[in-house]
C-alpha cells in the first residue's frame, strides 16, 4: 500500500507490464546480522547519492540510503537468513515509475510521491526499481529473532501468513508527518549517533497504528 499525494497516480498488481531497461544496480545482504554491500564501501556515494551501512545500534542493523539517481536504478536484496524480519521506510519524490519486486509478487506504481513501509522476512530475496530522476530518502532495517519485540505483533502474525506486509499508511493518520520529519530531519551525520535513536522513534510510530 502507498501513501501519495498528487492528481496522476497508479498502483499495479501485475506481471504484464515490461520492466524498466535497468542501467544500474546495487545489491546487498545480511551477514553476522548487519548489512553488507556487493562489491562496495559500508560507506558509498557518488554525486548526491549515498549508501551508509550503520553498525552500531545493538539490537539491529541499519542502511540510510539518500540522494537523485541520476539513471534506472534497482537496489536488491539477496537473501541469506532463515529468520528475522527486514523493514523498507522510504520516501521517493519526483519519480515517474517505481517497482517492487519478489518471487510472488510484482507491484508498480506510477504515483510521483510516495511514503512507503515494507516489512519482508529475511529468508525472501526482493529488489525496489527506481526510475531516472527520482528522489530517494530510504532507511533499511534488519530484525534478528531475538529483536523481534521491538515490532508490533500484528506485523508478526502478517508476516507468517505472507512473505511481505506493506502498512496501510492511513491508519497513521496525521504520523505520517512526523515519519517524513524522521527521515528528512532527524536522520543526519554523525549517522552512527543519531540513527538508533530516530529508529526507535519510527517505530513507536509503526506499532501505534495497531
Amino acid at each position: 500500500m502507498y501513501f501519495f499525494s498528487g492528481l496522476s497516480c497508479a498502483l499495479y498488481f501485475c506481471s504484464w507490464l515490461p520492466n524498466l531497461f535497468i542501467t544500474m544496480s546495487i545489491g546487498y545482504t545480511i551477514k553476522d546480522d548487519h548489512f553488507e554491500l556487493f562489491e562496495l564501501p559500508a560507506n558509498y556515494s557518488y554525486g548526491s547519492f549515498e549508501i551508509m551501512v550503520v553498525k552500531s545500534c545493538p539490537t539491529f542493523s541499519a542502511m540510510y540510503t539518500s540522494g537523485v539517481i541520476d539513471k534506472n536504478h534497482e537496489i536488491y536484496y539477496a537473501s541469506g537468513l532463515k529468520y528475522g524480519i527486514a523493514c523498507c521506510i522510504q520516501i521517493i519524490n519526483n519519480t515517474h515509475r517505481f517497482e517492487f519486486r519478489s518471487s510472488t509478487c510484482n507491484e508498480i506504481s506510477f504515483c510521483q510521491d510516495i511514503l512507503e513501509v515494507k516489512f519482508i522476512t529475511a529468508s525472501t530475496s526482493f529488489r525496489h526499481v527506481y526510475s531516472k530522476g527520482t528522489i530517494i530518502n530510504r532507511l533499511d532495517l534488519f530484525f534478528p529473532p531475538q529483536s523481534l519485540q521491538m515490532l508490533s505483533p500484528h506485523i508478526i502474525d502478517s508476516l507468517e501468513l505472507d512473505d511481505y506486509f506493506s502498512v496501510e499508511l492511513r491508519q497513521l493518520d496525521h504520523n505520517t508527518q512526523k515519519m517524513r520529519k524522521a527521515l528528512n530531519k532527524e536522520v543526519r551525520l554523525p549517522l552512527n549517533e543519531s540513527i538508533c535513536g530516530t529508529v526507535y522513534k519510527i517505530m513507536e510510530i509503526i506499532n501505534s497504528a495497531w
